[in-house]
């Protein structure tokens, strides 16, 4: 996963839905080492996805790469970061949802930051008028 690469499906979005975040992770570049190991020179795609569950999850890299050894592996990696991540962002995405239904309150809330920011200003310019010495 990068967020630097200009293919789509490297980056995980926090409006993905869960289908799309287990297809993105499924296909995640990781390597033919077995088991799950944190090696960012030797195994920089696994070590990336290491991190990224340890972000989510909370629980170390070692606690994570210690499950995944001997019999479950990669795959099985993968599938448990695509539940922990998809799980940690479904209370954002409905709250993103959610917000994006209610268009006369986002509305609103720009009006307000517009108008606040209009005041920011002018006070700004004020102080730079008075300081430079042409204030009214």
């Amino acid at each position: 996963m990068s967020k630097s690469s200009p293919n789509p499906s490297s980056v995980l979005f926090l409006t993905d839905p869960p289908s799309v975040i287990h297809q993105k992770l499924k296909s995640a570049l990781t390597d033919s080492i077995p088991g799950v190991s944190y090696d960012p020179q030797q195994r920089p795609g696994i070590s990336n996805l290491l991190q990224i569950h340890s972000g989510y999850s909370g629980e170390s890299i070692e606690e994570i790469s210690k499950r995944f050894q001997g019999e479950r592996g990669i795959r099985e990696f993968k599938e448990e970061l695509s539940e922990v991540v998809s799980e940690s962002l479904r209370g954002f995405r409905g709250e993103f949802e959610r917000i994006g239904r209610e268009r006369e309150w986002v509305r609103e809330m720009e009006e307000k930051g517009a108008e606040r920011a209009r005041e920011v200003a002018m006070g700004t310019m004020r102080e730079v008028k008075r300081v430079v010495g042409t204030a009214e």
